[in-house]
């Protein structure tokens, strides 16, 4: 067997098994999506108060593997990090999300795509141009 197949057969592994352990975190939070949900990039929702906690749960899911999640030395930035999380979970309905926090509008708008949530993030300066 050639060392590039090796090699291939080793990171196939690897991959294989860091896929099951994140499968197996998203089990303990959620058994309302797997990851193969959010692979596919597509989340079912059956009913309009399951969009909170299922948003609640990506969230969490999403601070776990460290995705665009605030620093957490600074207490202010835990708090801040909830709430936006509450924020994203109540304004699903809505059709614009004002904020200048570029995170928030990259994170939120990944989950909100995994959920076919049509909400707009716009930032302050973009106010102006709904007219």
């Amino acid at each position: 067997m050639a060392i590039d197949s090796t090699k291939n057969i080793m990171i196939n592994d690897i991959n294989a098994s860091f896929f099951d352990f994140l499968q197996s975190v998203l089990l303990n939070i959620t058994n309302q999506f797997d990851l193969e949900d959010m692979k596919a990039g597509r989340i079912s929702v059956d009913k309009d108060f399951d969009y909170v906690e299922i948003i609640e749960r990506v969230s969490e899911f999403l601070d776990i593997i460290n995705y665009k999640t605030e620093r957490v030395r600074d207490k202010k930035k835990i708090l801040s990090s909830y709430q936006d999380v509450q924020h994203l979970a109540h304004a699903w309905k809505a059709d614009y999300f004002l904020t200048n926090d570029d995170r928030l509008i990259e994170r939120g708008g990944y989950i909100y795509s995994l959920l076919g949530v049509k909400t707009k993030f716009i930032k302050e300066k973009e106010l102006a141009d709904l007219k």
